[in-house]
């Protein structure tokens, strides 16, 4: 194999894998939102939650660490995942 191929190959795997781990980080990110939503909705406001704007703050502080961990992951075991879905 040559090494251009080999570069290409690995090019792919990590565009693969940075943009699965984005997908995964916003459809974390709007679950955790939706379901702050439908709690805070339920609940008196004197109860001491949080306010929906420290959920969305801590979400926007997270997510990019949540981003950059699941991009490695998802980097060292592309292969793994694409054996399961063939």
């Amino acid at each position: 194999m040559s090494l251009s191929k080999l570069k290409g190959r690995l090019f792919m795997k990590l565009i693969q894998s940075v943009f699965a781990a984005f997908l995964t980080t916003m459809l974390l990110c709007i679950l955790v939102l939706i379901g702050e939503n439908l709690i805070l909705s339920f609940m008196s406001p004197s109860v001491g939650f949080p306010s929906g704007l420290g959920i969305f703050f801590l979400v926007l502080l997270v997510s990019p660490i949540l981003f950059l961990i699941l991009s490695v992951v998802f980097y060292m075991n592309m292969d793994r995942f694409k054996d399961y879905l063939s």
